[in-house]
């Protein structure tokens, strides 16, 4: 079976994303495809070390447990893999 990996930023619905796809793919050669959603990471900086790391927004740094800002926002989708 063909599966295709997807990845969806933070402000993506992941049932509507679903609900689109399916929409989108019907009557088409997609249609049986097999989707598997994932959350994209966005790339934050940390405030007190500098340490640059992949999470959501309110997630601590993982070298000082310092707060982050975001700097690169994750896409809103991305294909991560497919298997034809």
């Amino acid at each position: 079976m063909r599966t295709v990996v997807l990845a969806v930023g933070a402000g993506v619905d992941v049932d509507s994303a679903a609900a689109a796809w399916q929409a989108a793919a019907a009557g088409t050669s997609l249609a049986a495809t097999r989707v598997e959603w994932q959350r994209a990471p966005d790339r934050l900086r940390c405030f007190a070390c500098g340490l640059e790391y992949d999470g959501e927004p309110l997630d601590l740094c993982p070298s000082c447990e310092g707060t982050g800002i975001v700097i690169t926002p994750a896409p809103e989708l991305a294909a991560v893999d497919w298997t034809p």
